[in-house]
Parts: structure tokens; C-alpha cells; sequence
């Protein structure tokens, strides 16, 4: 009868442990391991080619697919300090911004420079916080000084801007990530506000959404948070997630062209869904 009961708590302990982790190993066994690329950086970007650039100071290198393996070529300019940010919505335009000198580098798909860098401080007084690319040819920047969300052409005119952040918000409001998409800017801020702008730098809405400082946007949002890699849908404003916890010391989480990629301190590892 002693037996018995124990076989019996025994049988409970492990059903109750398979259904807790179920959903776990449901999520895991979904992907599959493609490759896995040891790369020291400080943060990496994908393209839409499944190209992976990694930051590692002020050095930029691209690792691109090529059958099962990925090509590295880098860039590096030693005269501007670290990378502090890199976009690349347009892989055949990169945009390069050094914080410390107010440097603006436009390199091509082969990481050479397009044209000469531009220094922020010879568009106008202004002081670039936050930089991200513009479908028009030219880019988006949140300016210290004034608080506001500018927009600077190709031909490096300033040409529309939202009001000062200050009358627009109640409370502090601190941008710290900024992508546009499909004629939108999205401003992520440290506040837990989530700020959506149309091409004339207008105010349409805010979202509160819990979004440390990276995402990507595209027909949906999406961000890494809480362990899980989590899709908004703008349409029916619903919160899908992909549990990552069987992952460990995850930094960062994308995914594109339908493959998943996890950047932690050993690099980047790289999966596709299973069929």
C-alpha cells in the first residue's frame, strides 16, 4: 500500500511537471537550428536579405548568407569613436550614427561610403539624440535642444517636424529607439509610451506598450520582452507571443523573412520554422 502511494505521487509530480513545461517545449520544438555564428558585439540589426550586422565598438561587420555559410566583410573609421546606432530598413542604404562627434556615415551594400559623413552640427543647431532612415532619401532625428522630431531631405534641407515634446506630453517623454515604415515614425520611449507619427512629423497615436528599447516594424510590431519575442497587430491591436525562456541569456530577438534570430553574449543563433 506504501508503494503504491508513492508510484501514485510519483505519477502526479511528473504529469504536473510535463503540463507546467508544455507550452515551453511546444515552442522550442517548433524551430530548428539553421546556424550558429560566434560574433562579439555590442548589438546586431537583420535585413530584409538575412544579412546580420554586428556592432562591436567602431567596428561594423555584415555577415551575409551565402548557401549554408555567411561572408564577413567590416567597416571601420577610427575618427568618429563607437557605432551608437546603425538602420537597416534599406539594405543597399545604410544609415551609420556616431553620438560622440554627430556623425552621419551612408554606406552601400559592399559597407563602402556612399558619400562624404555629415556632421550634424553643419545642418543647423541641433543636437541628434536618436537617428533613423527615411523612405524619402533622407532621415528622421529627435533634436536635444528643441525636443522635437525633425525631418531632413536628401538634399539635407529640414523640411517638417513635430511640435516640442514638452507641449505634446504631460509627463517626461524620452524617445530612445525610432524606426519609419510604410509613410509612419515609430518612437518607442523609455516612459512605456509607444508613439506613432505620420510623414508630416503629426502625433496619431500613443500606445502603451512595455518595449525596453529595440523593435522592428513592418505589417505588424514586433519586440522581445519577458523572455518571449511578442507581435502587436495594429489592425486588431492583439498581443501575440513566442515563449524564447528554453533560450538563455537572450539579448535580442528578431525575426525575418520567417526565420528566428537570437542574439546573446556567444553570438547569434539562427532558426527556422518548422513545417
Amino acid at each position: 500500500m506504501f508503494q503504491k502511494k508513492n508510484i501514485f505521487k510519483l505519477f502526479l509530480f511528473i504529469y504536473f511537471i510535463y503540463f507546467a513545461y508544455l507550452p515551453l517545449f511546444s515552442q522550442e520544438s517548433e524551430w530548428k537550428m539553421q546556424n550558429d555564428l560566434k560574433i562579439d558585439a555590442d548589438f546586431i540589426e537583420i535585413d530584409a536579405l538575412g544579412s546580420i550586422y554586428a556592432v562591436k565598438n567602431n567596428i561594423l561587420s555584415k555577415f551575409s548568407p551565402e548557401n549554408s555559410t555567411y561572408k564577413r566583410t567590416y567597416y571601420s573609421n577610427n575618427s568618429y569613436g563607437s557605432i551608437s546606432s546603425l538602420d537597416v530598413s534599406n539594405p543597399f542604404n545604410l544609415l551609420v550614427y556616431y553620438s560622440d562627434f554627430q556623425v552621419i556615415v551612408n554606406l552601400d551594400t559592399h559597407l563602402s561610403e556612399i558619400s562624404k559623413p555629415i556632421q550634424a552640427v553643419d545642418l543647423e543647431d541641433i543636437e541628434v539624440e536618436l537617428i533613423c532612415k527615411s523612405a524619402e532619401g533622407g532621415f528622421w532625428i529627435f533634436d536635444r535642444f528643441t525636443q522635437s522630431i525633425k525631418h531632413f531631405d536628401a538634399y539635407l534641407n529640414s523640411n517638417k517636424s513635430s511640435l516640442d515634446f514638452r507641449t505634446l506630453f504631460d509627463e517626461n517623454c524620452t524617445p530612445n529607439f525610432m524606426r519609419e515604415w510604410n509613410n509612419k515614425l515609430y518612437v518607442n520611449t523609455l516612459e512605456g509610451s509607444f508613439l506613432i507619427f505620420d510623414t508630416f512629423g503629426n502625433l496619431e497615436k500613443t500606445l502603451s506598450l512595455s518595449i525596453e528599447k529595440e523593435f522592428c516594424v513592418k505589417q505588424n510590431l514586433c519586440y522581445y520582452a519577458d523572455k518571449k519575442l511578442k507581435i502587436y497587430d495594429f489592425k486588431s491591436l492583439e498581443i501575440s507571443e513566442i515563449d524564447l525562456s528554453w533560450k538563455k541569456n537572450i539579448l535580442s530577438a528578431k525575426i525575418e523573412q520567417k526565420k528566428l534570430y537570437i542574439f546573446t553574449p556567444e553570438g547569434v543563433s539562427i532558426f527556422e520554422q518548422k513545417e
